[in-house]
């Protein structure tokens, strides 16, 4: 892709779009099979979406005349929910939030890459045979993902970023489900400062 708006200017021997990519069009969204779509970009916003979505199946491109048509908006739109089975071992994800705990990053080596997305709520987790947790700070996400990362199944729903419908409060410290007390909640993320009085715990 080139130009401002995003424009194919070649495509691979092995591309599944060549055939069906007119000439003079230009990429105005991108679609995800579970509702999330991004409007308005730039080339380099649209190389580094695909580059993180590189694995889903059923991405969308919707093209646009670049003679007759005007760009659409910057906009970004979320699910409303979406819950995900959660690998063991490291996620790779940065939490924030002292009230409500929000993804502030997908790193690099994530396996989550193209199934969350930043600034989606954590609404609930849930752990085979144990427990669901709701309402959680950052700290406290990022403490139960950890203490529960060799554990098989765990689910992880989030909401979307303005979402009003968020599940009441409910976790317990020293909950069976979870190792450790609190007194070492710290123990299983690490933090690092954002500015602004912000604070981010990485999984």
């Amino acid at each position: 892709f080139t130009g401002s708006v995003p424009i194919a200017k070649s495509f691979r021997d092995d591309s599944p779009v060549a055939g069906s990519y007119p000439p003079g069009m230009y990429v105005d969204k991108l679609v995800m099979p579970d509702g999330y779509s991004q409007s308005g970009m730039n080339t380099r916003e649209l190389v580094n979406l695909l580059g993180q979505f590189t694995e889903e199946e059923g991405r969308c491109l919707v093209l646009r005349n670049l003679k007759t048509t005007q760009p659409s908006m910057k906009q970004v739109l979320f699910p409303n929910e979406k819950t995900v089975t959660i690998s063991t071992g490291k996620l790779g994800l940065s939490f924030k939030g002292r009230k409500i705990a929000r993804i502030s990053r997908i790193h690099q080596d994530s396996k989550m890459k193209g199934l969350v997305y930043i600034h989606m709520i954590i609404d609930t987790i849930s752990i085979p045979g144990g427990s669901t947790f709701s309402g959680m700070t950052a700290k406290e996400a990022a403490r139960i993902l950890g203490d529960t990362k060799n554990v098989g199944g765990r689910t992880i729903t989030l909401k979307g970023p303005d979402s009003n419908d968020i599940s009441i409060r409910n976790i317990t410290t020293d909950d069976a489900s979870i190792g450790g007390s609190s007194q070492n909640m710290s123990d299983a993320f690490t933090t690092y400062s954002e500015g602004s009085g912000m604070t981010s715990v990485r999984m």
